[in-house]
């Protein structure tokens, strides 16, 4: 288990939890777009579905309605953590909150989890050789620290942003199995290839803001894991949604997070960077046949 959760007594409809977030922990010590570590919208995920695991025993879950409401921003050193898991037929709505300096609790994020299928699903991968942007320069734009470096090359093939699964991967906490990557490293490189997509289009960096949902397929990652990132048509200049699936190197569906939504950053980003690395996203192009 990622986190050590302290189940704080009562049963449904409501169950509560705290646990202990250490930012000496890779999970926030490799998510630092500041100074401070940033618990990661991933982490929340993992957090979340840690709960309802351990409330009902659950195993395929499917999640919907993410909305990430405040970053929590963790300070060296440790900060405490809420978790609610609240049944709502047909399944569980789950939340995660801090208590700030006037002892209110602080929701963060919160999502529905409920019974679900694996889904099925296949494509035919792109083929041929591409050009692409290699792992430095996503990395020298991106702030993420090596475990949440889950990028080793993209590319551009017919409006949408392909990214292979980096390999050998550093654990995203004390313990992790390193033997495959996590789910939030997976449900990461869906988020960030989706970036780049913004980045590619726009030449803009964001941060998310909510999800519809995220399902899991069949198939398992690993050695020619790819993601594709597709941009949905969005009246709204401020915000961009995207549908993207991340597929085993047969065109299997590992995961699929749908309607995926960013929001602009909050704080500064290094403009020529995002400007570089557009650039290389573009020039990755094929030309039309």
């Amino acid at each position: 288990m990622v986190f050590e959760l302290h189940r704080r007594g009562g049963a449904f409809p409501t169950i509560r939890f705290d646990t202990t977030l250490d930012a000496s922990e890779p999970f926030l010590d490799d998510h630092r777009p500041g100074s401070d570590p940033l618990f990661g919208t991933t982490m929340g995920i993992e957090l979340m579905r840690q709960a309802v695991e351990e409330a009902v025993s659950a195993v395929d879950l499917e999640i919907s309605d993410i909305e990430l409401l405040a970053p929590i921003i963790v300070p060296d050193g440790t900060m405490q953590a809420q978790i609610s898991v609240q049944a709502v037929p047909p399944g569980h709505r789950v939340s995660v909150g801090t208590i700030g300096p006037d002892d209110r609790l602080q929701i963060h994020c919160q999502a529905r989890f409920f019974p679900g299928a694996r889904m099925e699903s296949h494509v035919t991968l792109p083929a041929g050789e591409h050009a692409f942007v290699g792992h430095d320069e996503v990395y020298a734009c991106y702030f993420h620290g090596p475990a949440f470096q889950v990028v080793q090359h993209a590319f551009v093939a017919d409006g949408d942003v392909w990214s292979a699964l980096a390999s050998d991967l550093p654990p995203l906490w004390r313990g992790q199995d390193q033997a495959a990557p996590s789910e939030a490293q997976l449900i990461e490189l869906c988020l960030q290839t989706a970036g780049l997509l913004d980045v590619a289009t726009d030449a803009k960096m964001m941060i998310p803001k909510q999800i519809e949902s995220i399902t899991r397929g069949r198939a398992k990652a690993g050695p020619g894991t790819l993601s594709r990132a597709h941009r949905r048509s969005n009246p709204d200049a401020t915000s961009s949604r995207f549908d993207c699936d991340l597929f085993d190197a047969s065109g299997d569906l590992v995961l699929r997070v749908s309607g995926y939504e960013t929001q602009p950053l909050p704080f500064p980003s290094d403009n020529n960077a995002v400007q570089r690395l557009a650039e290389s996203l573009r020039l990755t192009r094929k030309p039309s046949a």
